[in-house]
């Protein structure tokens, strides 16, 4: 089963349609506008290690939530510019984006934090070579498989 359609039946389970928007697939100026609106952006994944949506975020000024995993606690601090959790706590993780959607100081000072994180280390005019050169070794590393 494709992990929509389990989220698709969560929100059905749950009742939960008036709360939840399925977006589809969008472009970057569209998921752009929608992080712009997003009082929260949430990671919990286990397996993405080096999220790219995770900076995307941060880099529009998003607070953030992650589970600390692979390399994220690298450009994600813990209370300084974002809420890190162990991936399999999720009532932390619940904790974390309550207190983001209860404080509006807190989610300021993470969202800000956040966006002078990411552009300090990801400065706009080296994103697209950044980007380039990590899908570029995808690709080397999968042809030598």
């Amino acid at each position: 089963m494709r992990i929509t359609d389990q989220i698709k039946r969560i929100v059905k389970e749950y009742d939960l349609k008036d709360h939840v928007i399925f977006l589809g697939q969008l472009n970057s100026e569209d998921m752009a506008h929608q992080l712009c609106k997003a009082n929260v952006f949430v990671m919990p994944s286990c397996v993405e290690t080096h999220s790219s949506s995770l900076r995307e975020a941060m880099y529009i000024g998003c607070p953030v939530v992650s589970a600390m995993v692979g390399s994220v606690a690298e450009f994600v601090h813990h209370e300084e510019n974002g809420f890190l959790y162990r991936y399999d706590e999720i009532e932390t993780m619940a904790y974390y984006i309550d207190q983001l959607f209860s404080n509006q100081l807190m989610s300021k000072k993470l969202s800000d934090a956040g966006r002078i994180t990411i552009r300090r280390k990801y400065p706009q005019e080296q994103i697209g070579e950044i980007l380039f050169n990590a899908y570029s070794q995808i690709i080397v590393d999968k042809k030598e498989n």
